[in-house]
């Protein structure tokens, strides 16, 4: 809650800066450290309109720019060490690429950390500071097009995180257990809302761990809040307003109609999670469901809005080890209200108990870059940013200036695959076809208020992406690993193609401890 108080990014910066240096200082003792991981990375891609293809760029934490052709280099290092029930872990990475890394920064070559954190264990409970790799909620991460809360596809968040994985809760046998965390994250300074932090909590109960059905459930909650904005000047910080911001709640000491909205104080966003997985010596099946929030009134079963998926993993399986299937929704949103009526979005009118909308999801109008980390989709990767449209040739009058993500009401199939063509040689497939429907803001409702005679959106815009990637594991030396990759976007939004080719080499080292003398 310091960080919180002083609301002052920059002494957070130096916070993980010292804390990383004195993790790199102590673990550079090989006596205290038990093992090293360490891997470096180049490679490049090239592309046939000038922009990366979708699944080039998607999913990959935010290390390859979407704008242009890249060359990039990656570097990682990763420490651990354990004692009695104690573990502790630190690591720190950097990329430098030719690019942007945030939209309002003209291309460039980008050098910059990561990751950086360390992380302290005690049994199942953890401490964890800085920017580390980390997604929640049930779904195939590799595979996905993308979780709707907190995905693969952005850089990872800088946060002072607290958490229990799962334990048992007492008198169930071991049958029933719960797991949860709470964050504090800082965003990035260049934003509408400059300084702005991101509140993170979660909790999870899974039912029959030794059964073969296996049955999750969970909610998470994040919310933008914090900040200096230019229109309203600094934001609510204080214990108060972080209370506010952790049950949802506005707050009647900010005289703003914008921010003391029913949604609560900040930016909120969520999702409720179910899972159901069967488990079987050779295989496993698992359906999962996130459900989308914008707001409270999201959360009403009338949503219809979310992400939906089959996981089958083939445990004894070569050529297709895992396999994933998706259905997106985002095209509903509660519907749309325009002239004291409320319409579903087909556009029929809807009697005001069934109302759970209109949301706009991903975006906010005090945060203008809505739910964004260096200018990338912090959930879905579907969901464009006004940015990425306009990369892609979409002009401004064809859009409906609703937010900075434009493209949010979204209809998807997805399909993944993995597998190994021979003991050296693994590959992943991932394609996916969707249908884009814009924004609310684009309907024929608020025409009248654009001024528009269409709407490019309107009637949806069919759009595919696919991606083949392998990855080839040297005979002579297994440090050493080639990635390829093509990818071909097709459609009434983009058409184009891309290639990507890099050399990755990587080791880890098991220290032995020194005996004592």
């Amino acid at each position: 809650m310091l960080g919180c108080i002083k609301q002052n990014k920059g002494e957070m910066k130096r916070l993980f800066l010292i804390w990383g240096l004195v993790s790199v200082a102590v673990a550079a003792n090989a006596q205290i450290i038990d093992s090293l991981f360490y891997s470096v990375y180049t490679g490049g891609s090239i592309n046939s309109k000038g922009v990366q293809t979708h699944y080039m760029s998607a999913n990959r934490w935010g290390i390859w720019d979407e704008s242009q052709n890249s060359v990039l280099s990656l570097g990682r290092v990763k420490m651990n060490k354990e004692w009695k029930q104690w573990q502790w872990e630190t690591g720190f990475s950097f990329i430098a690429h030719t690019g942007s890394e945030n939209p309002y920064k003209e291309n460039d070559i980008v050098f910059a950390f990561h990751e950086y954190y360390s992380k302290l264990s005690y049994r199942k409970a953890y401490f964890c500071l800085g920017a580390n790799k980390h997604t929640v909620g049930a779904f195939a991460e590799e595979l996905s097009s993308g979780a709707l809360g907190l995905s693969r596809n952005a850089r990872p968040v800088p946060k002072l995180e607290f958490g229990i994985e799962y334990i048992d809760i007492p008198f169930t046998l071991g049958l029933i257990q719960v797991k949860g965390h709470v964050a504090n994250g800082w965003l990035e300074k260049k934003r509408f809302a400059s300084k702005a932090m991101l509140h993170e909590k979660s909790v999870f109960f899974r039912v029959g761990k030794s059964l073969p059905i296996e049955l999750e459930g969970g909610f998470v909650h994040f919310a933008q809040w914090g900040g200096r904005s230019s229109a309203k000047g600094k934001l609510p910080c204080d214990w108060t307003a972080f209370q506010d911001v952790f049950l949802g709640r506005g707050n009647s000491n900010f005289d703003s109609v914008l921010l003391n909205e029913v949604n609560g104080l900040g930016n909120h966003l969520g999702n409720i999670n179910y899972s159901l997985k069967y488990k079987h010596d050779d295989f496993s099946i698992q359906l999962y469901r996130q459900v989308l929030f914008d707001d409270k009134s999201g959360m009403s079963s009338l949503n219809k809005d979310g992400l939906n998926g089959i996981y089958i993993s083939l445990s004894k399986s070569r050529w297709v080890s895992k396999i994933n299937f998706e259905f997106l929704n985002t095209k509903n949103q509660g519907g749309f209200r325009e002239g004291g009526k409320y319409y579903d979005e087909n556009g029929n009118v809807i009697i005001d108990e069934k109302v759970v909308g209109p949301d706009n999801f991903y975006n906010n109008l005090i945060y203008g870059d809505g739910w964004s980390y260096y200018g990338r989709s912090i959930g879905s990767p579907l969901i464009m940013s006004r940015n990425r449209l306009l990369s892609l040739g979409f002009s401004e009058d064809e859009l409906s200036h609703g937010g900075y993500f434009e493209n949010n009401r979204i209809r998807a199939l997805h399909l993944g695959i993995n597998g190994a063509i021979c003991r050296n040689l693994n590959y992943k497939f991932l394609i996916t076809s969707s249908v884009n429907y814009g924004n609310y803001y684009g309907i024929p409702n608020f025409k009248e208020k654009q001024k528009k005679v269409t709407y490019i959106f309107e009637s949806g815009l069919t759009q595919n992406y696919s991606l083949l990637e392998t990855d080839y594991t040297f005979k002579f030396d297994p440090r050493l690993s080639m990635t390829t990759a093509v990818a071909v976007d097709w459609g009434e939004m983009s058409n184009n193609v891309g290639f990507m080719i890099g050399f990755k080499w990587s080791d880890f080292v098991l220290l032995k401890k020194k005996k004592k003398k």
